[in-house]
């Protein structure tokens, strides 16, 4: 019997396709499994960020992690950029004009992210 854990953290800032060598790399590890196993009983609640432990008799430990993308990715832009400024400028604080701002995010990959960062 096969065992084998596939760990990929990848980021994709423009929330784009994988790279090529990521893609490459799972495909190539998918072509050695021999056999898998399915747990019909289990079940992880991927709407909760945080950690879950598993044991499954015969077959060993792993962890299911759940993370929100869309907070690191808030969390790194504002690293980058100053919000509390781009929201002033947005809303008119200081007496000056509001800033009205058209975002295209028709493809809905951005959609999170900006009301993340804009949206109070």
């Amino acid at each position: 019997m096969l065992t084998m854990c596939v760990r990929a953290c990848v980021c994709v800032c423009d929330t784009g396709p994988a790279p090529a060598g990521v893609t490459e790399k799972i495909y190539a590890l998918s072509k050695s499994i021999t056999e898998y196993h399915t747990c019909p009983d289990l079940h992880v609640d991927i709407s909760t960020v945080g950690s879950h432990h598993f044991t499954i008799n015969g077959i060993g430990e792993f962890d299911v992690q759940i993370i929100d993308t869309t907070a690191d990715y808030a969390e790194l832009m504002g690293q980058i950029f100053d919000f509390a400024a781009i929201r002033g400028l947005l809303t008119g604080a200081g007496g000056q004009p509001k800033l009205n701002v058209l975002i295209n995010a028709l493809h809905g990959g951005e959609q999170q992210q900006w009301t993340a960062s804009f949206v109070y």
